[in-house]
């Protein structure tokens, strides 16, 4: 039994080997014979970071954006060559945007599109069963050209709009990249590491100068790299610097002068935006001065005249209500934003926006969150603000149809009120403001609110970090240094973080990167920052290497945490009078002007009215006398005059244009683009500009209205 047993294991062997020779032989054989036919697994030989780049990639072609789909298709149409000029400055824009046309797309859109709107355009004219005035067929034929000129220009302003958002993760990216450097001195590794936490165009551009190493289109990843921020050379000279900086401390061997280099890199990515963002203000003096002068006080001072207009000219220019329309609720507002847009596009980009995708919580951008029981349901917003709206119109509109032609004269104080087309004029106006407040509150409070936690526990990071730093500096275990952290710091919301990683450690003997990444129990599920997540990251990996190594990191990482938050004070400080005069004109100096131009307006109108039938009689009660019959009123043509009501819903309707372009602007200048600290400040400028306006309107009325009937009583 024993012999056959070993001859088993023999022939087993045997087989085995013979096995696998024969499949060397097969392979060889097999690529020798048909090497065009060879396949190959290539999840084995494509890296992690082709994978990714390629999986992203295919997401973001999987739907062209409109823009895109008329640029290609116009392009398909009719090719219009943009010329070496033109075509070199789109190549740089598209390089930057990433935006999938190409410069004779661009060019071909804008003419193709100018050219069809004109034609429409002519067509509508000549069709319209109803004579236009002047205005209207001057503005529908200068259409067609605003358009073209929006379409050629929106590379551009997109580019801008990318630059800024990706601008802010620079400081990030820096700082991430530093973070892996002082750890594990890998520029290469440094970029993947950056690449994987931070986000947007950054993470997709870092992701292809991996690449681009990968295809061989460079042989190293400083060279790709180097290639890549020459794109932001005419935006951030301080981003190139610092890459400089870090590709340096490469090249150093003692460990103090590299650490030294690699301070200086972030150190000089913050102090560039300081400087910029003070340059930036500095120079916000006079373009404020022109969108407050020009674009909201003297427009609202020239109302006050609206009265005298629509009395005096009603009848000599037709159709006045359009343009009092077109001029006060579209081109002014149109020119406002031009102003605003401009000295937007100047702002340096300073820091990231809170970054709260990663919260259980989180809804898009348009979306709410409704929760039943277990289940969440992600709900769009617009329906139930235009439900608002619409509710407000019907009400106004009922009441309007109800007591129009009604003869009030014996009704008492209550029904004249309500039967006010001042009234429902005020109404249809409450109503738009609060559909779009109801948008913009249901669209950013909760977002709001978690928001608010994660920048709670972000501004107690840096000191957490600090403390447990400063208590595994001395060799302490990790589960000695969590222990004391947590009792430094019970005071900060933040210490949970510990106290829960302790546990874990503790009671289900995990290691320290266990206890804070576990799917289940690990302590970042309590903490869902993306900043946080990603420091810990780099801190789970220092701890493998040593405490010592670890609290270098903690600590270093803190400081540079404590700077990049010093810098954002210094930003908001500098900034903060800008903000503040807008609010107030927001708050409080458009309502109150408006408000008071429109209750004046209508004080008139009451008051010639009022006059007018005192002239009637007592022209009729001296036929013979000076009068001769005639009423003094009959030569103004006050029977055409606009109604007040009518003035009031144009007025109102730029108070609200106003109050949205001043609360974009202060918190665009403020944060950047950030849609929902936007958000969160539109609905209460709205609510509160639109609550002074009318309270304005009212107890103007309700002073002055008894003195007009004193006044022509008298008379």
């Amino acid at each position: 039994m024993v012999g056959f047993r070993r001859k088993t294991e023999k022939e087993r062997q045997k087989e085995e080997d013979r096995e696998t020779m024969q499949n060397i032989i097969r392979k060889y054989e097999k690529g020798a014979t048909f090497p065009k036919e060879e396949r190959i697994d290539k999840s084995k030989v494509i890296s992690r970071e082709y994978r990714v780049f390629k999986e992203e990639e295919a997401e973001a072609k999987e739907k062209f954006s409109i823009y895109e789909t008329l640029c290609n298709l116009s392009y398909k149409i009719a090719e219009i060559d943009p010329g070496v000029k033109t075509k070199k400055k789109f190549q740089g824009i598209i390089r930057f945007s990433g935006l999938r046309v190409t410069p004779g797309g661009i060019v071909s859109f804008a003419v193709f599109s100018t050219l069809l709107l004109f034609l429409a355009a002519l067509l509508f004219i000549m069709l319209v069963p109803f004579s236009l005035p002047l205005l209207g067929i001057i503005l529908i034929l200068a259409a067609p050209f605003a358009f073209g000129y929006l379409a050629y220009n929106y590379p551009a302003n997109y580019a801008n709009v990318v630059r800024i958002k990706t601008g802010g993760e620079l400081v990030m990216g820096i700082l991430y990249i530093i973070v892996y450097m002082r750890s594990t001195p890998n520029f290469e590794g440094a970029i993947r590491y950056a690449a994987e936490n931070v986000s947007g165009k950054l993470s997709r551009d870092l992701k292809k100068v991996l690449w681009n190493v990968e295809v061989g289109e460079y042989t190293s990843v400083e060279d790709s790299l180097t290639a890549y921020t020459m794109q932001w050379r005419a935006y951030n000279k301080e981003f190139i610097e610092s890459i400089q900086l870090v590709r340096e401390s490469m090249m150093e061997m003692v460990p103090e002068r590299r650490e030294m280099l690699l301070d200086k890199a972030i150190d000089i990515v913050l102090k560039g935006t300081d400087e910029k963002m003070k340059r930036y203000s500095r120079d916000l003096e006079t373009p404020v001065m022109v969108i407050h002068g020009l674009g909201i006080m003297l427009p609202v001072l020239g109302m006050i005249v609206f009265p005298l207009i629509s009395i005096f000219l009603s009848e000599d220019i037709t159709g006045l209500i359009y343009y009092l329309f077109f001029g006060y609720d579209v081109f002014l507002p149109l020119l406002v934003y031009y102003f605003m847009k401009r000295t937007l596009d100047k702002r340096p980009a300073t820091h990231t926006g809170i970054d709260i995708s990663n919260h259980p919580g989180f809804a898009e951008k348009n979306d709410l969150v409704l929760k039943l029981g277990d289940r969440q349901y992600f709900l769009p917003v617009w329906p139930f603000a235009l439900a608002v709206t619409l509710a407000g119109l019907l009400v106004a509109g009922g009441l309007y149809r109800t007591f129009a032609g009604a003869d009030m004269s014996g009704a008492n104080l209550f029904v004249r009120f309500i039967a006010s087309p001042m009234l429902h004029s005020i109404i249809a106006v409450i109503s738009l403001a609060a559909g779009l407040a109801v948008y913009f509150w249901a669209t950013s409070f909760q977002k709001t609110a978690i928001r608010g936690e994660i920048i709670s526990i972000e501004s107690e990071f840096e000191d957490a970090l600090f403390a447990l730093g400063n208590r595994l500096h001395g060799g302490t275990p990790v589960e000695v240094a969590l222990a004391e952290a947590y009792e430094d710091t019970k005071q900060l919301t933040i210490s949970g973080l510990f106290n829960v990683s302790l546990k874990n450690i503790n009671m289900l003997s995990m290691t320290f990167k266990q206890s804070l990444f576990d799917e289940r129990y690990g302590a970042l599920r309590l903490y869902p920052s993306k900043l946080i997540i990603t420091i810990m990251k780099s801190i789970a990996e220092a701890v493998d290497k040593g405490t010592k190594a670890a609290s270098l990191t903690m600590l270093t990482i803190s400081r540079y945490l404590r700077d990049i938050h010093t810098t954002q004070e210094k930003i908001e400080d500098i900034l903060s009078s800008t903000v503040s005069s807008m609010k107030f004109q927001a708050y409080v100096l458009v309502p109150v002007i408006s408000g008071v131009v429109v209750a004046i307006s209508q004080l008139i109108l009451v008051m010639l009215t009022s006059l007018g039938g005192s002239f009637s009689m007592l022209s009729g009660a001296t036929v013979d006398g000076g009068f001769g019959g005639l009423n003094p009123m009959d030569m103004i043509g006050f029977s055409s005059a606009i109604p007040s009501e009518v003035l009031q819903l144009i007025v109102g309707i730029y108070v609200i244009e106003i109050l949205i372009l001043l609360g974009m602007f202060a918190n665009r200048i403020y944060a950047g683009i950030d849609y929902v600290s936007e958000h969160d400040s539109l609905w209460k400028i709205l609510l509160g500009g639109i609550a002074v306006y009318v309270l304005v309107i009212a107890v103007v009325s309700l002073i002055f209205m008894p003195l007009i009937s004193v006044a022509t009583t008298i008379v």
